[in-house]
């Protein structure tokens, strides 16, 4: 189960209050409440994806002795159809579990992922084109002239101290893919992006594309970056 790494300045409490049976009511409660401060907690993981799980029937123990029939299924050999007449259990665990990570609205449809479209009748024949997604990148294909030096106004809130530490890292080196950038810095997916687009640009096509370059850093004119 996948879950994204937060940044967080929430209170910790520890929240008693003492009760008095006698007179402690709806209209009239009693007793104190005592609250004490724990600390602060700095980081949170959020699981904001779904989880595989399986229904068992009530009753059904689960331990390596009722999985072994799982594992006398795997055919590492030809054999006969006697094969089919052994007696396995009914519920078994799914040999695959989901691949995606988040919902999507399925409807029986033929690549629900992919069903939207924009079409342009510039042209006499008609084209299919996804609809762009909301972006605060600066993308720039190959063959731009001159990089841009500043991310785009308007962009995500990003703490300064978040950015600062980008920019030592494109400092070190200037072209980083996004999945090492965000295992570098320890940011979930979208905190990871929104730091991106604050310190680097993206290139849409050439030699780096879909890598990250750092802003005012122009890979294409370095001698360095060829090697």
């Amino acid at each position: 189960m996948w879950g994204s790494k937060q940044q967080t300045s929430h209170l910790l409490l520890h929240v008693r209050k003492k009760r008095h049976p006698s007179t402690d009511s709806d209209e009239q409660p009693g007793g104190a409440t005592m609250v004490t401060f724990l600390g602060i907690v700095d980081t949170v993981f959020e699981f904001s994806t779904p989880a595989d799980f399986q229904y068992l029937p009530p009753g059904l123990r689960v331990n390596h002795s009722s999985l072994q029939p799982v594992h006398d299924l795997s055919v590492t050999e030809i054999q006969g159809v006697d094969v089919l007449d052994k007696n396995q259990l009914l519920h078994m665990p799914p040999a695959v579990f989901s691949s995606i990570d988040k919902p999507i609205a399925y409807r029986y449809m033929q690549g629900t992922q992919s069903m939207k479209v924009a079409t342009s009748r510039k042209t006499a024949n008609t084209s299919y084109n996804r609809i762009r997604r909301p972006s605060h990148a600066v993308l720039i294909p190959y063959t731009h002239k001159g990089v841009p030096d500043k991310p785009l106004e308007g962009g995500p809130h990003v703490p300064l101290e978040r950015i600062e530490a980008g920019r030592k890292l494109f400092e070190e080196r200037p072209v980083w893919s996004r999945a090492a950038f965000q295992s570098e810095v320890g940011l979930g997916q979208e905190t990871g992006k929104n730091l991106l687009t604050q310190v680097a640009y993206y290139f849409t096509s050439g030699p780096w594309a879909r890598l990250w370059v750092r802003l005012g850093y122009d890979p294409r004119v370095e001698s360095r970056s060829f090697t």
